[in-house]
């Protein structure tokens, strides 16, 4: 009886740490998909600052990232992915309000919203990016949104005859659009 009490501690205890184990891998993932995303955002943001900018606000975007290189040899690799993470987060607001209403920003905020499951919202953004803006910027998201109708995802019922609209959209601002035939 007593090696089985040990025998089920034991047990627990492996349990334990195995949950323990599976929680900080979790916690790492997720903590490296954030910094995934918030450096895309921030590539995003300031390729649309660079485009939509004058000369001068794009300098002072590029000011910080030679900061950032200068650390990175110093602390150890654990400890250079969060200061690049916060670096990135202190430079993302800086463009954001210059830009924020730019169709090039509303669709990568659409974008965004998209991966974070918020495909209501996206949709939205997207449409009101399709109306305001010309090119392939429109055509761009009147694709998503075409694409977004045809599949239905959630938050958004599907509706083909809505997502054959927004293909047309597409495809007179440029944007090949592939469907299928004899639908």
């Amino acid at each position: 009886m007593a090696k089985q009490r040990e025998l089920a501690e034991q047990v627990k205890q492996r349990e334990a740490e195995a949950a323990r184990q599976a929680e900080l891998t979790r916690q790492r993932a997720e903590a490296l998909r954030k910094q995934a995303e918030a450096a895309e955002k921030a590539r995003i943001q300031v390729e649309a600052a660079g485009k939509k900018t004058p000369p001068a606000k794009v300098e002072t975007a590029k000011a910080p990232e030679p900061k950032a290189p200068e650390p990175k040899p110093e602390p150890p690799k654990v400890e250079t992915k969060a200061p690049e993470a916060t670096k990135v987060a202190v430079a993302t607001p800086t463009p954001s309000p210059d830009v924020s209403q730019t169709p090039e920003a509303m669709l990568q905020r659409a974008i965004a919203l998209k991966s974070e499951g918020k495909n209501r919202e996206a949709r939205r953004l997207l449409e009101s990016v399709t109306r305001q803006a010309s090119g392939a910027i429109a055509g761009q998201a009147a694709k998503r949104v075409g694409d977004m109708l045809a599949k239905g995802v959630p938050g958004v019922p599907r509706d083909y005859g809505e997502a054959l609209r927004f293909y047309e959209i597409a495809r007179l601002n440029g944007v090949e659009v592939q469907t299928t035939k004899g639908r």
